[in-house]
């Protein structure tokens, strides 16, 4: 339970300083400059770089292995016991990256992407990232980001293995957070998200993590 309420507070503190740190617009607009050049062409001048095409089309599928192979597994009959731990993957993967940022805040916020800015060659003024246009609005659907939710999302396959696992959880966990961190740049790099859009996604996503874990505690094998 102590580790459920770590992770729940670590999760809100991340989340409260995404959210007050990318209320600076001088930080989304420092940081996308960084990936642009007006004399470049293309301007984001890592477009077409091959790690970030690649992510781009591919990159949220481990997080879909993680969830089908979660869902497979919480139905045969000798891993009764570790089902909690296979549906908080798979709801971590619905609620978050799913409900809450694909089918809820990308359609209803309405935010124009970088590449679509008049800062960077665009038609649409900037707008921070508390100032929605709406969901009747065809600014874009910038914030959140989904590639960098379904990337991060990855930390919970780490969180739900057993503690005597120490090993495999942190090794998890950091391959995950470097993944995330990953796919943020390469999102930002295309200009298809601020870093408001990243910063937030992943600390909504880890908070959707800890808040199942909370939820839906599991009890601790005792070793044999």
């Amino acid at each position: 339970m102590r580790s459920c309420q770590f992770h729940l507070a670590l999760a809100l503190g991340l989340l409260v300083a995404a959210c007050a740190i990318s209320a600076i617009p001088a930080v989304d607009m420092h940081v996308s400059q960084c990936f642009f050049d007006a004399q470049h062409n293309p301007p984001w001048v890592l477009t077409h770089e091959p790690w970030v095409q690649e992510l781009y089309r591919y990159g949220p599928i481990p997080a879909w292995i993680m969830a089908i192979g979660a869902a497979v597994a919480f139905f045969v009959k000798q891993w009764q016991s570790q089902r909690r731990r296979f549906l908080i993957l798979v709801l971590a993967v619905l609620l978050g990256p799913g409900l809450i940022v694909n089918w809820t805040l990308k359609p209803l916020w309405g935010r124009a992407r970088p590449v679509d800015t008049v800062q960077f060659g665009g038609e649409h003024p900037y707008q921070a990232w508390y100032q929605p246009a709406g969901p009747t609005s065809d600014v874009g659907h910038s914030f959140v980001s989904g590639h960098v939710s379904m990337a991060f999302v990855l930390i919970a396959g780490g969180l739900v293995l057993p503690k005597r696992r120490r090993r495999w959880r942190y090794t998890i966990v950091t391959a995950a957070v470097l993944y995330g961190l990953l796919m943020a740049a390469a999102r930002m790099a295309k200009g298809a998200h601020w870093p408001s859009d990243v910063m937030i996604a992943a600390a909504l996503t880890y908070l959707v993590i800890a808040v199942l874990l909370t939820l839906l505690p599991i009890h601790e094998q005792p070793d044999a």
